[in-house]
């Protein structure tokens, strides 16, 4: 049962009362329209009658005793509640009729105010019919009701007023006509409560007090007693071997008075407002006071005006802040982190679908000069990749492109020799500046994995070479060539590779990268066949080791024209690409030194700790990872065909492959095309030449460092490092040599794998050339191992005698090179990282393709170096023992 005393809709639909007391008027107010609009017929009614006919003093409460008018046999019924809304009267002990459900209880009986008659008592009255009959006792109802005026208790917080009976039914006897019968109140029943149980507080404890007074000297001088502070309380309780100073006789209420203390109380509330109310009074004086003392040509009137308006707008300010402060809450927060991660998916999936939109190539397609350019002052290779109209250039081999007249500007033909001039200065002021790196919703997950296998591809002929150094050597075992084999195999791959890697980057400018990577897959797929067949015949030494070198420098020869075009289209998707084909470069390291072992571990398994291999371990061994190298090689052929027909690969390598392509009708006619089509002007082979030797000029420190990297790692690593033999004589040196390379490996791939988190990045030329010069502590580390040295020293004592201590100083060197070689490699293409590029995008190719060369010079200087070292460990002729 709800009261009126909040007029709402709610409690006008629950309107009826067990309440007595008049505490409003609100039952006369009007019903709002609305509230009486019913939606569908479920929604309950409002039960009311006009305002005009409702009753304002109610004579009828709950609790009295009535009976109904018309009743013949004069029932007493209990009131039960009222309703002032509809003037109705609710009934105890009488139900109505159920027609709805068995699950809701009955209503009780309900009747108009005016058949309610309240019962007075009982009184001796004569018959209805004769007056001066016998008189006897009957119920005496009021007909009619008379009221005192009433008025308003202040202690109850109600309207009091009394009630009588002015006229009866049945009449009384003339005795007592005229008296006014009064009809008490019906008393409320007392509120019962539950007995007190365990965790109930009693009333005695309540009413207690507990609280002493503290004792005060009589002395007036004496200084007062400090009052009790929360944390000497604290102290006592949880610290009491600190020993400070508490006062027991003070109840600890008084010591957690600011806990306790209803923060939320009309004091409390009060004395705050009353604080900041001082404190924006304060404010307004010390504003009003710095106006007055800067009047600056005003006068007093105008400053005080000043000084109230910047008053009242940093009070707004400060309100704003804390309104703002309460919406910061927690799960605010992470409901606007979660709407703004929602938007920016929803952005990045409109500009993939934008950026991979490629629309046929139609005759009504016309490129708007305005946009021609425009696109002509950026760099040819992302003025594709921010295409304005994302529509493909006209391929030069169709008749339209050939005659599609674009005027030239002042910014195209050569790019290089307008932004320098012969002191190697900044070039023109006009020169436009390209952006900084490539947007890198470009380098998605599949181009990041398909760069990690055409990685994996470019390193798998030299980790092929390497790793099988032990099926050659057992090949060449009777042969006086087995001693110097690795060294010449290494010096002859790196130098072939180093020569045509030079070539390759002379002529990158005119090869089509897709088409030289396929053609160099392949070539090493027929290659690598021919090391798979190498395992089942046998040939004198002298032929087996001609045909290892001459295998060897042609993979070098395919595999320096397969890493410039990879590297080259890699430098174009910006670091995170290079990062990924260093990572493969490692990886395939791994994975085929990772089989070497497994087919070792196979081959010496079931043969005792001293057995001495007679070259079929390692024949069985060889066999296998040339074969499964051989089918890797397949896959990385399948995903680089894949990637070539992406939309994303025929954006950033446009430049790169439409200047490769020539028809018949260009071959003849090179002027007239030059002054037709713009931005395809061949360059000629000394143009290339300066070009290259410019930017190497200008990257000359992250050169160095990488290829000093090289240097150092082939000078020791394989020659001197397979020559460590182990000093544990239960371990076989085959599986020992395998276990060595797979380390190596293992740091090496770390390390590049490292670089691809942005807090181990160093981009700065000096610091990678101080890490790179610093590698060759490497090599006095390794001459202390356990190294096989010839026959003209004969007494040695390895300092470092630990196969442990050996494969960790290995590691390390894996991972120093890997890590270094990454960096520079990633930094000298980097327009973003790397100034001396400044800004031209058109370099970042040439920087990468002449990086990578110095990378593999480093490699030749390096395998050259190891027979130097080679001599000064083992006081021998290198190149004969």
């Amino acid at each position: 049962m709800s009261s009126l005393k909040f007029f709402t809709k709610k409690n006008a639909l629950n309107a009826a009362t067990q309440s007595a007391a008049t505490t409003h008027f609100n039952h006369l107010r009007s019903i709002p329209r609305a509230w009486l609009i019913r939606r569908s017929k479920h929604d309950p009614k409002i039960k009311s009658v006009r305002p005009a006919d409702r009753i304002k003093w109610w004579n009828i409460a709950p609790g009295d005793q009535i009976r109904l008018r018309g009743d013949k046999e004069s029932t007493i019924h209990e009131v039960l509640s009222i309703n002032r809304l509809s003037n109705r009267v609710f009934l105890k002990n009488t139900t109505e009729d159920s027609t709805g459900s068995d699950s809701q209880p009955p209503k009780s009986k309900n009747y108009h105010y005016s058949r309610c008659q309240l019962y007075v008592g009982e009184y001796e009255v004569p018959p209805p019919n004769d007056p001066s009959g016998q008189l006897s006792f009957q119920h005496v109802f009021a007909s009619r009701i008379g009221t005192t005026e009433p008025y308003w208790d202040y202690r109850l917080h109600r309207f009091i007023w009394k009630r009588f009976a002015v006229n009866t039914v049945p009449r009384l006897p003339p005795s007592e006509a005229g008296k006014k019968i009064m009809i008490p109140w019906p008393r409320q029943p007392e509120r019962k409560y539950p007995e007190a149980g365990l965790y109930d507080t009693l009333a005695e404890n309540v009413t207690k007090i507990t609280y002493k007074l503290p004792h005060f000297d009589s002395n007036r001088l004496a200084p007062l007693l400090p009052v009790p502070a929360e944390e000497e309380y604290l102290n006592h309780l949880y610290n009491p071997h600190l020993n400070k100073p508490y006062d027991p006789s003070a109840p600890f209420e008084v010591y957690l008075q600011p806990d306790l203390a209803n923060p939320h109380s009309r004091a409390k509330k009060l004395e705050r407002w009353k604080g900041y109310q001082a404190g924006i009074h304060n404010l307004l004086k010390k504003i009003t006071g710095h106006e007055l003392a800067h009047l600056d040509g005003r006068d007093v009137k105008q400053a005080k005006s000043d000084a109230a308006f910047k008053w009242r707008e940093q009070v707004k300010e400060e309100q704003a802040k804390k309104k703002k402060a309460r919406w910061m809450h927690s799960a605010q927060m992470i409901k606007w982190e979660r709407k703004t991660e929602k938007k920016e998916k929803k952005l990045d999936r409109q500009r993939r679908r934008l950026t991979e939109l490629t629309l046929k190539e139609e005759p009504n397609q016309v490129i708007p000069k305005a946009v021609v350019k425009k696109a002509n002052k950026i760099n040819p290779t992302w003025c594709h990749v921010f295409s304005l109209s994302f529509m493909p250039p006209p391929s030069l081999g169709s008749p339209e492109a050939l005659y599609h007249t674009v005027p030239p500007t002042e910014y195209e033909s050569n790019a290089s020799q307008i932004e320098l001039d012969r002191d190697g200065e900044a070039g023109e002021p006009g020169t436009f500046t390209p952006p900084t790196a490539p947007p890198a919703f470009l380098v998605t997950a599949p181009i990041r994995w398909i760069h990690f296998i055409l990685g994996c591809s470019v390193l798998l002929s030299w980790n092929v070479v390497i790793t099988a150094m032990p099926f050659f050597s057992s090949r060449l075992a009777n042969s006086s060539l087995r001693s110097t084999f690795a060294s010449y195999l290494t010096t002859t791959f790196t130098a072939t590779n180093l020569i045509a890697l030079g070539r390759a980057t002379a002529n990158s400018k005119h090869t089509s990268p897709s088409r030289q990577t396929r053609s160099s897959i392949i070539w090493l797929v027929v290659l690598n066949f021919l090391l798979t067949l190498s395992t089942f015949f046998t040939p004198s030494p002298g032929v087996f080791f001609a045909f290892i070198l001459f295998n060897g420098a042609s993979q070098a020869l395919v595999g320096a024209h397969l890493q410039t075009s990879v590297i080259a289209v890699a430098s174009l998707f910006g670091p995170l690409a290079v990062q990924a084909m260093m990572s493969g470069q490692a990886a395939v390291a791994v994975a085929v030194s990772g089989v070497q072992v497994i087919s070792a571990a196979a081959s010496l398994s079931g043969k005792t700790r001293t057995y001495d291999s007679d070259g079929s371990a390692e024949e069985r061994s060889a066999f296998m990872f040339f074969t499964l190298s051989t089918l890797f090689l397949i896959v990385s052929a399948m995903a680089h065909a894949w990637m070539i027909k992406t939309p994303v690969y025929q954006r950033v390598a446009a430049s790169l492959e439409r200047g490769r392509k020539k028809t018949s009708g260009e071959i003849g006619h090179t002027d007239e095309r030059e002054s037709l089509v713009s931005g395809n002007t061949n360059i000629s082979a000394a143009d290339d030449r300066a070009n290259a030797f410019r930017v190497a000029k200008a990257n000359i420190t992250y050169e160095v460092a990488g290829a000093y990297v090289f240097i150092v790692t082939l000078a020791v690593y394989p020659p001197i490092t397979t020559s460590v033999q182990p000093t544990n004589p239960a371990t076989h040196p085959l599986l020992f040599t395998a276990l060595h390379f797979l380390v190596f490996n293992v740091g090496d791939f770390l390390g590049r794998y490292v670089c691809s988190f942005p807090i181990f990045l160093i981009w700065d030329s000096r610091r990678l050339l101080t890490l790179s010069v610093a590698r060759t502590l490497f090599i006095p580390l390794f001459l202390m191992c356990n190294i096989q040295r010839g026959t003209s020293i004969t007494d040695h004592t390895p300092i470092i005698s630990s196969d442990f201590l050996f494969m960790f100083i290995l590691f390390f060197f894996g991972w120093s090179n890997g890590y270094v070689s990454s960096l520079c490699m990633m930094a000298a293409p980097s327009l973003e990282h790397n100034p001396r590029l400044k800004g031209r995008a058109e370099d970042v190719d040439v920087a990468a393709t002449v990086a990578s060369f110095c990378l593999v010079g480093g490699l030749s200087f390096g395998s050259a170096m190891s027979f130097a070292v080679k001599a000064a460990f083992c006081g021998c002729n290198p190149f004969t023992e």
